[in-house]
């Protein structure tokens, strides 16, 4: 199945703008319709590319700049430009080959939230931060750039890059999202296939079905589950569903930057005494809810005093339905902008894991 980034970033690429990949960018990515193996990201969109006619580079300051060609045929622009030491002249280098009209461009720029940091967050901007952003912003909008069939891909791990670049209308924001079941079902059909041909990956627990793991799943990345096989494999364990519930609540931990705790409840409103008439209240709306009826309360405000249940029937309500329960860590920050970045960021998170209950204690 196709990634939906891949289908947002073509559609980005035909009304002329460049994109800015987010969020679960340091998954591994599987495409087994075009023969696509589990790659990181910067090799996966290099193999999807060049098989659509691109030619594709990355630059990040730490690494510089290389060709990523399947074929090995390397640029000699290119290579050239692996040589330069300066990240400024190297920006100007990769502006010329966007602006080529006999070659079409993928350029990646990696980390692109350290190379044009936003403001605040305890950290001064650089001028050479400033120089970065204003160069990346100018390309968004040059007209010869548009024009022509190249593109520009930020790529972010930790955040967001400066809001001049986020706002701007020549870049299009993409959060890359966790894999749906139906890629997640693909890909544990691959790593079972690795299992039985090698010692290194373990396999299911007897009575765990691969459907059953694709559900379970719900909310863990792909390298996620593959660490599962190799940890499976390395310490000759089958994988359980309680080892499949803790690696998914510390995978989106990660995800969510510590701010969310996650956690699956095993026990309904009968381990709640009392609050007879709260527990009558959520049993009706129960089937409305998981109906996604209209007119269903998105949004409970829960009132009384310290011990009276409130926390409990919440865990009860999540066994309930059968959804996570994520739980709201401190997003206050001492910097200025932190806290409000602090809470996007879990919003777009629990976004990516819904359907789920988000508990603010």
């Amino acid at each position: 199945m196709k990634p939906r980034f891949l289908t947002q970033m073509e559609e980005a690429f035909a009304v002329r703008q460049h994109v800015i990949l987010s969020l679960n960018t340091e998954d591994r990515f599987y495409f087994p319709e075009e023969e696509i193996g589990p790659s990181n990201l910067n090799y996966f969109l290099a193999t999807y590319f060049s098989r659509k006619g691109y030619r594709v580079a990355q630059y990040a300051p730490s690494m510089g700049v290389r060709e990523l060609s399947p074929s090995g045929n390397i640029s000699r622009d290119v290579e050239q430009l692996s040589r330069e030491n300066d990240p400024i002249e190297v920006l100007n280098g990769l502006t010329r080959l966007l602006r080529s009209s006999q070659e079409q461009w993928i350029i990646m720029v990696l980390h692109a939230e350290r190379i044009a940091p936003p403001p605040g967050a305890g950290a001064t901007v650089s001028k050479e931060g400033v120089a970065f952003a204003e160069i990346l912003h100018t390309l968004a909008l040059d007209d010869g750039i548009a024009e022509g069939p190249s593109r520009l891909v930020l790529v972010t791990y930790s955040g967001m890059p400066e809001e001049l670049l986020v706002r701007s209308r020549g870049y299009r924001l993409i959060e890359v999202g966790l894999p749906d079941e139906s890629e997640r079902k693909a890909f544990i059909e691959f790593l079972d296939d690795l299992a039985a041909r090698y010692n290194e990956f373990g396999h299911l627990e007897e009575g765990l079905s691969r459907e059953e793991v694709a559900r379970l799943t719900s909310g863990m990345s792909l390298s996620g589950i593959e660490a599962m096989y190799r940890s499976s494999g390395h310490f000759k364990r089958p994988i359980s569903r309680e080892q499949i519930r803790l690696t998914k609540a510390r995978e989106i931990r990660n995800l969510a930057r510590d701010l969310l705790e996650v956690s699956e409840p095993e026990e309904g409103f009968e381990g709640v005494a009392g609050l007879w008439s709260v527990k009558a209240y959520f049993k009706h709306l129960i089937p409305q809810i998981k109906a996604g009826l209209p007119g269903v309360p998105q949004a409970f405000l829960l009132q009384g005093v310290p011990g009276c249940g409130k926390s409990h029937l919440v865990k009860a309500l999540s066994c309930e339905l059968g959804w996570p329960l994520l739980e709201l860590r401190n997003v206050r920050s001492p910097f200025v902008g932190q806290s409000e970045m602090n809470l996007e960021h879990v919003i777009r998170v629990v976004e990516q894991l819904q359907p789920a209950i988000l508990f603010f204690d």
